[in-house]
């Protein structure tokens, strides 16, 4: 009776242990194409009598299952645009981690073509104090300005001098990308800036810069032009020159010309005549540049110089 009791332990001690080794079994492998390159982010799943478990390959084409209680399971792969690899394997005896060999998985034979869809963008966007128009939802040709694209826009206005309404109201500052542009004069710069640059153009109740730096709005807001551009294209130069003469063997020419670099702004004008009224020649000159750039958050720094001269002969 003592022997057969001792058996049976034996037995169950065994079997405990063999269990024990079974659940600390682990399997690991690596998932690559017909050029041995990884696979990353296929879909692993092994199947365990009737029990799934599911992971992903790394960026390495790597994958691993550990803790298991199992002699035999099967492995399925799929990848888009591959076919699906499926296959059992066991464990032998005494195999507590069975790597398996780099399994490569062969490109389907139908694959659906690429569909390319193109999804209207929203043309407006209504948020707090501000309408935002999508530039991609409107028609731009070469060669077209801001102001051109204004146009386009419901509820907006533009004048042959380059004023704004909107709703009927005048819009009177201007900025590009949130900072004061050069001067801020709307009718200086929406005729000239290109636009293929632009990304959206907001229209925003302006309260003031106090109300800015309080938080607290009072009274009734103006109307700010902000136009925020495509990315990388918030540089380039522009500028205009003129020539004019009159009576009074009037003569005079102007220039200005502006450079712009992200939040580094920077401008130079020349303005020169000259004209006789009998009694004489009187000649003028005015020169002016200026230069200014960002600090911080609602803070800009610059230099300005202006020259003038009159002769009289």
């Amino acid at each position: 009776m003592k022997k057969i009791s001792a058996l049976t332990l034996l037995i169950v001690c065994f079997s405990v242990l063999h269990v024990l080794a079974q659940a600390n079994r682990k399997i690991s492998g690596a998932v690559i194409d017909s050029t041995k390159k990884a696979i990353s982010h296929s879909k692993v799943m092994i199947i365990i009598n009737g029990d799934t478990l599911n992971t992903q390959t790394d960026d390495y084409g790597d994958f691993s299952f550990s803790k298991l209680n199992t002699d035999k399971f099967t492995i399925e792969l799929s990848h888009i645009g591959y076919k699906t690899y499926r296959a059992e394997y066991e464990f032998t005896d005494k195999e507590k981690h069975k790597k398996l060999k780099d399994i490569t998985l062969k490109q389907a034979d139908h694959m659906l073509d690429e569909v390319i869809i193109n999804a209207k963008p929203n043309p407006v966007r209504f948020m707090q104090d501000t309408i935002e128009y999508n530039a991609a939802a409107y028609r731009v040709n070469e060669g077209d300005n801001v102001a051109d694209l204004i146009k386009q826009l419901p509820g907006m206005e533009v004048n042959q001098q380059y004023g704004v309404k909107t709703m009927g109201k005048e819009m009177i500052k201007l900025r590009v990308n949130g900072e004061d542009f050069f001067t801020n004069d709307i009718k200086a710069y929406i005729g000239t800036l290109p636009a293929g640059i632009v990304s959206k153009i907001q229209i925003i109740d302006d309260f003031g810069d106090q109300a800015n730096f309080t938080g607290i709005k009072i009274g009734e807001p103006k109307k700010m032009l902000n136009i925020i551009t495509k990315p990388g294209m918030n540089k380039g130069g522009f500028g205009s020159f003129s020539a004019n003469a009159g009576t009074n063997e009037l003569i005079g020419s102007g220039g200005h010309f502006n450079l712009w670099n992200g939040t580094k702004q920077s401008s130079a004008n020349l303005n020169g005549n000259t004209s006789n009224n009998g009694a004489g020649i009187n000649r003028n000159i005015a020169l002016g540049i200026s230069h200014s750039n960002k600090i911080k958050e609602n803070l800009r720094g610059g230099f300005g110089y202006q020259f003038e001269n009159s002769a009289y002969a």
